[in-house]
């Protein structure tokens, strides 16, 4: 350190830090970058990966493209996780009109480094280039507010403005562009075309110059900044948006104890892309005034803007702790709420919003909280209330008012919606997975996994790509494939199904990454298969390993090749316990009752994932039981003390063993010698029925598509039953059916029972 310290000083040997190279690279001084890379600080983190990659950038951006792709690849190989050689490998995809491994790769490394400007600005141009605007949206809009001199994120934001139908807001974001760099083509034809359509059209609209608010009401002049802050207006006019700012700050320091004019001055910077600026004016302000609560609603709102959903809900909760009654404040609470997944919370606000200003979007945003919170029918009828209001606008809403209409039964009016959604935007992949969960439920398989295939697109958060070519169904003979892990525990047993069929390809190696949870379960029961446990996270460490791969792909892609119809499933048993637990479990088993040994669990999911319509109280569940004499087994996950508390209060008494139920491998061990399992829809069904065991699933009247509309067996397992609601949330029926099957079965003492 103190040589490099020492040439720095004496040499003037120039240290560069990797956002400088960045820099030069973005400004097409890639001489300079070239010699940049080798000059970075020696404290840089990842230093030897980073100048691989910003050299390959360098090769890509002269044209070098195997060159570029030599370097990112080898960056991957070393670190299989690493963002922007991701980044890097999707530049060169795209450019290769591979647009969907493009986004792939983008999408990755945005998650990896969800405030990257880069990063976010060509995921953008990705979708736009795919046609999916609607998803180009929050990473371009992301893009700008990080860094408000990217002219390509701004074309491309107006793109998605258009396809939105605000022409204004395109134009906007166009001109934007064009100050940015005026010789900018792209943006200088789209200005010109749509200019040229409006005026064809008639409509008198020009391009707005970035907003610094006006007080609503009253006199100006009574407003003692206010002839101050009309320069900043005219500033703006003039698209001198830096001077603009300039005199807002001024006013900030002349009226320190203003509120109102610190929360304008944050507002423009928000408009003009520096959200960060607003939360930090925002929170020098509050340091002085720390219960001005319209700042604290103003600083709720721009932590939103930058997706910070926990500090907004903080921000926000303040601010209805004071007492202030405003519609705007309990809506931003409510997005806050119902993106961290709380949507119970979300709704409570929702209604509280829409009793003060009961608008068109308050009632839309509430009826979707609604949908959420899985309270379809009150969902549907302020959509069916809406659609009367303004039926020209129910795009707004479709997607939600198609998922109350299918959870409450009407799939077919659903699947329309779904495919009118798609006829607007062909490549939206919110709305392909939504049209997939319908299909697959109605066993059209086929459909249901083309549109399946947009899940990762659709939901971001726990994406994750390899380095590899990824398996589109091309002869294996020979070859090694990679299977990624994806989805919760429940799934990835559901889905490891269809390993075997993998292996029938006669590929040379399977190499199998799976939760570590689940893998040595499944390594047991797949021996022919390599697996390699994780936690499923984003570093990808355990890739390094990983040689001469020809293909990888993700689990659940898996039934697009080997599940297209109800023949197509094998339905038997495939997961092996391990001999000696088995062995001890029984003994436990014996200990605690006689046969049958029936295994139960009564609740399901997480509030994002429907708990509320998939889970029983125990007092409800334990009417399966009724005049049975039988050896209950706990199987139920999460806190279960209370509810055990109340069996034995009602002459029930279920044993608990959490080590079973903390260790899959103790679990699949203990629920192999059981005579039957009755349960919620969750991970256990998976578990019992890949272990051959019969079990009884009590499902709601439309459950998740895994369990099917009409089928009355899971056609994934050998002895899986499935018992709906025959109504929605009235759970009576499937706990009557269940209880008159375990009385047909076990209700009278014999020898008889299956046994491991």
């Amino acid at each position: 350190m103190l040589k490099e310290l020492l040439g720095t000083i004496f040499f003037k040997q120039r240290r560069w830090t990797v956002q400088e190279v960045q820099d030069l690279i973005r400004n097409g001084k890639l001489g300079e970058a070239l010699e940049a890379v080798e000059n970075l600080h020696s404290v840089t983190k990842d230093k030897d990966l980073h100048q691989q990659c910003l050299q390959a950038e360098i090769s890509f951006k002269l044209g070098h493209d195997d060159e570029a792709e030599t370097g990112f690849r080898s960056a991957l190989k070393q670190a299989p996780g690493f963002p922007n050689a991701h980044y890097g490998l999707s530049l060169l995809l795209m450019i290769r009109g591979d647009v969907n491994a493009a986004i792939e790769h983008a999408q990755f490394a945005k998650l990896q480094n969800p405030n990257d400007a880069r990063f976010l600005s060509h995921l953008g141009l990705c979708y736009v280039t795919a046609g999916n605007f609607p998803s180009a949206d929050e990473p371009l809009s992301k893009a700008v507010r990080i860094n408000s001199d990217d002219k390509s994120a701004w074309n491309n934001l107006g793109l998605v403005f258009l396809a939105k139908g605000n022409p204004n807001e395109a134009l906007n974001c166009f001109q934007r562009a064009l100050h940015i760099d005026e010789d900018y083509i792209s943006a200088q034809q789209n200005f010109n075309q749509l200019k040229s359509d409006i005026e064809k059209s008639g409509a008198i609209i020009l391009p707005s110059a970035p907003k610094a608010s006006t007080p609503e009401e009253g006199d100006t002049t009574l407003v003692p900044w206010w002839a101050e802050w009309s320069k900043v207006l005219q500033s703006l006019e003039l698209q001198q948006n830096n001077l603009a700012l300039h005199k807002a700050e001024d006013i900030c320091a002349q009226w320190p104890d203003s509120a109102d004019v610190f929360i304008r001055t944050a507002a423009l910077y928000h408009e003009l892309g520096d959200t960060q600026g607003s939360v930090d004016l925002l929170a020098a302000f509050l340091l002085t005034h720390p219960n001005e609560s319209h700042a604290l609603a103003a600083l709720g709102s721009a932590y939103l803007g930058l997706s910070e959903y926990k500090l907004a809900e903080e921000q926000l909760l303040r601010v209805v702790a004071s007492g202030l009654e405003d519609a705007k404040v309990f809506s931003d609470l409510a997005k806050a709420l119902s993106s961290q997944e709380l949507h119970v919370e979300a709704v409570f606000y929702r209604r509280k919003a829409v009793s003060i200003e009961p608008t068109f979007m308050h009632k839309a945003h509430l009826a979707s909280s609604l949908v959420s919170a899985c309270q379809y029918v009150e969902a549907v009828a302020i959509f069916d209330e809406l659609l009367v209001e303004q039926p020209d606008s129910r795009r707004v809403f479709l997607l939600s008012y198609a998922a109350a209409l299918a959870y409450l039964g009407n799939l077919e009016m659903a699947l329309s919606l779904m495919n009118e959604a798609l006829a607007i935007q062909p490549e939206d992949a919110a709305i392909h997975m939504q049209r997939a969960q319908i299909n697959l439920i109605l066993e059209n398989y086929k459909q249901g996994w083309i549109d399946y295939g947009y899940r990762a697109l659709a939901y971001t958060k726990q994406y994750r790509v390899l380095p590899f070519s990824k398996w589109q169904g091309q002869d294996l003979s020979g070859k090694t494939i990679v299977v990624l892990a994806e989805q919760g525990l429940g799934d990835q047993i559901m889905f490891a199904s269809c390993l075997p069929d993998l292996l029938s390809l006669g590929p040379h190696k399977v190499i199998v990454e799976a939760i570590s949870r689940v893998a040595k379960t499944l390594a047991r029961s797949f021996p022919e298969c390599e697996f390699i446990a994780s936690s499923q996270g984003k570093g990808m460490g355990w890739a390094k390993s990983l040689i001469d791969i020809d293909y990888f792909v993700p689990l659940a892609d898996l039934p697009k090749y080997f599940r297209n119809d109800t023949v197509d499933f094998p339905r038997k048993s495939y997961l092996l316990p391990d001999n000696a637990r088995v062995a001890y479990w029984r003994q436990r088993l014996e200990a605690a009752g006689p046969r049958p040994w029936i295994g139960v669990s009564w609740r399901g999911g997480l509030q994002a994932t429907r708990q509320v319509v998939r889970s029983l109280q125990i007092e409800e569940f334990l009417g399966i039981g009724r005049n049975l004499n039988a050896t209950w087994v706990n199987l139920q996950y999460g806190d279960v003390g209370g509810d055990l508390l109340k069996a034995d209060e009602l002459g029930v008494k279920v044993f608990h063993w959490p080590e079973a139920i903390s260790d899959l491998d103790e679990f699949a061990a203990l629920v192999s010698l059981l005579d039957c399992v009755v349960t919620v829809c969750n991970t256990t069904v998976h578990y019992a029925g890949a272990l051959g065991r019969r079990v009884i699933v009590l499902a709601p009247s439309v459950p998740e598509w895994r369990y099917g509309l009409n089928f009355t067996h899971m056609p994934w397992y050998s002895d899986v039953e499935v018992l709906r609601q025959a109504k929605h949330n009235d759970w009576s029926g499937p706990v009557h059916a269940a209880s008159c099957e375990l009385r047909s079965s076990f209700g009278k003492i014999n020898d008889i029972y299956v046994k491991y």
